[in-house]
Parts: C-alpha cells; sequence; structure tokens
C-alpha cells in the first residue's frame, strides 16, 4: 500500500524529496505538506488524533479501529474482503453451522465480535497477531476472519470460504477538526488526488472518421460523454476525440473500425478534473 500511494500523491504533483523505504518524515514539493511513512494500521489512530490532517489506509483499519474521521475518498488500490472461512473438509457451510463456542481465530477483533454479534452467534475470539490461515490446521480455532485479495492462500491452507463481512480498498481518510479549520488547503489536496483517481479508469482515444458516419458513432458511445468533432481539411472526414472508459477500450474500438474509423490513438490520461 506504501508504494502505491506514494505513487498516488506523485501523479498528483505532490514530488517527494529525499524519499527511500526507510525515511518516516518526508517534505513534499509542496511546503505546507509533508508526509509521514508508517504502518496502515496505524494510521487511523494517528488521523484521529490529529497526528496527522489527511490518511490513506484501508478501509478495513478504519471499520476495525473504530476511527472517528471522515472518509474522503475510495481510491483504486488495496482492494480485499473480510471474509469468514473455515476447513473446505470440515462441516461448516455457513455462519449457522458454528457451534456454541466455537473458536475464531482474527486479527480483526473488534469486526469480528461486531459480525458475530448481528449473526447472533456466541463464539470465543481468538486474537492473533500472525497468520490466520494456519490456526485450524494446527488445532487453535475452528474458523477464521480474515482478509483476502484472491483467496488462494486460503485455498493453498485448505479453507473454503463461508460468508463475506464487507469489502475494502485503500481510502483517503481526514480527521474532523483539520476538515473544518483547514478546508481550503485539504480541498486543494482532495481535487489533485480525485482528478488522478478519476484518471486511472479513463482512456483519450483520437480518431479519424468518415463523415457520414457521425450518426453511427453515436450509438457506439452511447453512455458516454459525447465526442469532440473537428472538421478536416480533407473533404469528408472529420477528427473525433472523446474519454472512454478503460474496460471497454478493446470492443469500442472493434466497433469504430466497423464504421470505417481509422488512425486510432488511445492515449493514458494524467489527470482528469470533472
Amino acid at each position: 500500500m506504501s508504494q502505491s500511494a506514494k505513487k498516488l500523491l506523485k501523479d498528483a504533483g505532490l514530488k517527494l524529496l529525499d524519499d527511500d523505504e526507510r525515511s518516516l518524515f518526508i517534505k513534499t514539493s509542496d511546503a505546507d505538506i509533508d508526509v509521514i511513512s508508517v504502518r496502515a494500521d496505524d494510521i487511523p489512530e494517528y488521523v484521529q488524533t490529529r497526528a496527522a490532517d489527511l490518511g490513506i489506509t484501508g478501509r478495513d483499519l478504519v471499520l476495525e479501529k473504530n476511527a472517528k474521521v471522515k472518509q474522503l475518498l475510495q481510491l483504486n488500490f488495496g482492494y480485499c474482503s473480510m471474509v469468514l472461512a473455515a476447513p473446505e473438509k470440515g462441516g461448516i457451510k455457513s455462519v449457522n453451522d458454528l457451534q456454541k463456542g466455537s473458536k475464531i481465530a482474527t486479527k480483526f477483533p473488534n469486526s469480528a465480535k461486531k459480525y458475530f454479534r448481528q449473526k447472533k452467534k456466541q463464539v470465543e475470539i481468538v486474537e492473533i497477531s500472525g497468520a490466520a490461515e494456519i490456526t485450524p490446521i494446527i488445532g487453535v480455532a475452528d474458523a477464521i476472519i480474515d482478509i483476502t485479495s484472491t483467496g488462494t492462500t486460503m485455498k493453498t491452507h485448505g479453507l473454503k470460504l463461508i460468508d463475506t463481512l464487507f469489502e475494502s480498498s485503500a481510502i483517503l481518510i481526514a480527521n474532523r477538526q483539520a476538515v473544518k479549520e483547514d478546508r481550503e488547503k485539504i480541498d486543494d489536496i482532495l481535487l489533485a488526488l480525485e482528478g488522478v483517481v478519476a484518471a486511472e479508469k479513463k482512456k483519450y482515444l483520437m480518431m479519424n472518421l468518415p463523415e457520414k458516419s457521425l450518426e453511427k458513432l453515436e450509438k457506439v458511445t452511447e453512455g458516454l460523454l459525447s465526442p469532440t468533432i473537428m472538421r478536416l481539411d480533407k473533404s469528408g472526414w472529420v477528427a473525433a476525440h472523446m474519454v472512454i472508459r478503460q474496460k471497454e477500450t478493446f470492443w469500442i474500438i472493434k466497433k469504430l473500425k466497423g464504421i470505417g474509423a481509422r488512425d486510432i490513438l488511445v492515449v493514458p490520461i494524467e489527470r482528469l478534473v470533472r
């Protein structure tokens, strides 16, 4: 998460000065902004107590710490899920199969307790600090609650997904008092980060197109912002520019070729300010 967060700041125009992996305090190209590099699970507390005005951490950690902070922006990295998992060869197929007093190993005791309260299940929470996946194997727990990105590690250890507590990703959080007192500066930072986040899932597409195909172009780009059309010196031809969703690039290009588009160019967008 650290490298992704630093890249986000750099892309937003906040250059980190004299940064290396051991740096805890990092100056930036903005004299009013310093970066503190600490563990992700400490960040909710740092922001809550205003040791920092803003923080980038996982939503799962904010919920686990029950941090009194303001969530400002969801970022495009750190995707994971908080899940309940149990041995594949065991008899636990749903949360209802857990018996009273079943042992649940987790590094997220608060999230686990809240989940089981909602499910009205009386279980024993075994708080751990290491890998949760091994605990059912060695008899420490009957099931686990942990975060997972792909589920591969759990499958490797013979575990299966039973239930998903919630989805998580990296988010930008702010101290509630700081938002009131330093609103202008925080808004400047938020605007810069929003531009980068919005641009990450978008591409800028340019093409030359027969003028007679403009009506067909509207059907291809249905649901997107209207393309910008410019006349070319070559009679009967126009240039069209548009912003498209990255995941739709393949099929849009295919359709554009089908209506006679040529010289198609797709380029990344550094920042998109709405």
